[in-house]
């Protein structure tokens, strides 16, 4: 392992990056900006379901922790927490299917 003082300082790191013109750090962030998008958009079929599955389970975990201060134990808050988020879910689908049928009725 080297030593602390093989490892270069702050100030000479960011001496060196100051020899590289402004256009050129543009270009380095241009370019990194377009490679993080492209991967992105490569990985939507995975970070869509994931980021989707981040978000329900933010939205649940204050349930989840009123329950636990009630003494629920967590195995039980769990799944009634789900139980309930999909119950939801599928009374808002029905709901717009039923719209959706109405409006298509409608239309001439």
């Amino acid at each position: 392992m080297p030593a602390a003082d093989d490892r270069p300082s702050y100030a000479a790191v960011t001496e060196d990056a100051g020899r590289f013109s402004p256009a050129a750090r543009l270009l380095v962030l241009g370019g990194s900006f377009v490679l993080v998008i492209a991967g992105m958009r490569a990985a939507a079929s995975i970070l869509i379901p994931l980021m989707l599955a981040v978000f329900i389970a933010l939205l649940c975990l204050p349930a989840v922790r009123w329950m636990q201060r009630k003494k629920v134990p967590e195995a039980i808050g769990i799944p009634v927490v789900l139980g309930v988020v999909l119950l939801v879910g599928i009374v808002v689908l029905a709901s717009l299917t039923n719209s959706m049928q109405s409006m298509m009725g409608d239309i001439p």
